[in-house]
């Protein structure tokens, strides 16, 4: 006559008369299987953690770039709506440290091109840069607007 088994499916364990005359039963984990999973853990974190400094850096650059992006669209309505928009080179700044440079060129007629243009307005090209505060293009919007002709 076999004895009842504990354990696992189908009596892989310890018979229930061996558990009971040793007062030992297998429930848990030992202590050296739980430091075991821990360090292995461990060292799995350890590999991943820096990637997740790089991601962050990573996203903040982006987020300068958007921010300094929609700055330049911002400037470029500002000169859209200038009377007085003129060939030159213009320049400013903007809050925390960063400012700004839009180079305005005259846009010439193609060659072989019959027509003028009206004389009252004329095509500019604005190149805008937004900088950041050691004066390094962060980033650069290239138009063309309207402006006064001669």
């Amino acid at each position: 006559m076999s004895s009842p088994s504990i354990g696992w499916a189908g009596g892989c364990g310890l018979n229930a008369s061996r558990a009971i005359a040793t007062g030992r039963s297998r429930r848990g984990f030992t202590l050296i299987e739980v430091m075991v999973a821990l360090a292995v853990v461990a060292m799995a974190l350890v590999a991943v953690l820096p990637s997740f400094g790089v991601a962050l850096r990573l996203g903040d650059g982006a987020e300068a770039e958007r921010i300094a992006m929609l700055t330049a669209r911002s400037l470029v309505d500002r000169l859209a709506v200038d009377a007085d928009l003129r060939p030159g080179v213009r320049e400013g700044s903007v809050d925390g440290g960063a400012g700004w440079r839009a180079t305005i060129r005259p846009v010439t007629a193609a060659p072989g091109w019959g027509g003028g243009f009206h004389p009252r307005l004329a095509p500019l090209s604005v190149t805008l840069e937004v900088l950041d505060a050691a004066g390094r293009p962060r980033a650069a919007l290239s138009t063309i607007l309207l402006g006064r002709g001669s």
